[in-house]
């Protein structure tokens, strides 16, 4: 079943870049992180607020109190996790690039 993430709304699509598995589905993965990033782009020119866009959101949860939250942990982890996807992401891109141009 091929899913159109199209008219996914940007929260929406965060929540796929989370769920999509980018090694058993690295070409559904690529194009999440697409949208995703064009829709952060469009969001940050709009709102002319860079500390709107999601990487900052998300790292503002590092200067949070350290309290005893089991979520906070939680939400650490995810964050590394969508950090390495994303590398992960980029580098399937640059070499899907590179074989585009031979």
């Amino acid at each position: 079943m091929e899913i159109n993430y199209l008219n996914y709304s940007l929260q929406e699509l965060r929540e796929a870049w989370i769920a999509v598995d980018d090694y058993t589905y690295p070409e559904r993965a690529i194009e999440v992180y697409k949208l995703l990033k064009n829709l952060e782009i469009k969001a940050s020119e709009n709102y002319r607020d860079t500390s709107s866009t999601w990487v900052v959101s998300m790292l503002r949860n590092f200067n949070k109190p350290k309290i005893l939250d089991p979520t906070f942990s939680d939400v650490l982890l995810e964050e590394s996790s969508a950090m390495m996807k994303e590398k992960r992401v980029i580098k399937l891109i640059a070499e899907r690039e590179n074989i585009d141009h031979i």
